[in-house]
């Protein structure tokens, strides 16, 4: 196996995860999601003992201006960003799952 069939193997990896993702979100959860789609890539990894890792939720001031940056209305803040941290929530779990298993 060359470089090229392990980036070809990398590609229709992502390809079919892309494809997995696919699912239908209800409309008053859908401001909720567009803010956990901002800040997923803000989750903290913290070290943890013997080497193992622990994913930590988005710091609230990011929250905050990720909703700021979507131009949501003040009203729907407090019920966005609560339905955001289930969301958050639910991805910690699993994320946490997956480096328990790994260790």
């Amino acid at each position: 196996m060359d470089i090229s069939d392990s980036l070809q193997d990398q590609r229709d990896a992502h390809a079919a995860a892309q494809a997995l993702s696919v699912c239908q979100v209800w409309p008053e959860h859908w401001q909720a999601l567009s803010l956990f789609l901002a800040c997923r890539r803000q989750i903290e990894i913290t070290l943890g003992g013997m080497g193992g890792v622990h994913h930590m939720p988005a710091r609230s001031v990011n929250v905050s201006e990720e909703l700021r940056w979507l131009n949501l209305p003040k009203k729907v803040h407090a019920s966005t960003v609560a339905l955001y941290r289930d969301i958050e929530q639910e991805m910690l779990l699993v994320l946490n799952a997956r480096a328990n298993q790994a260790t």
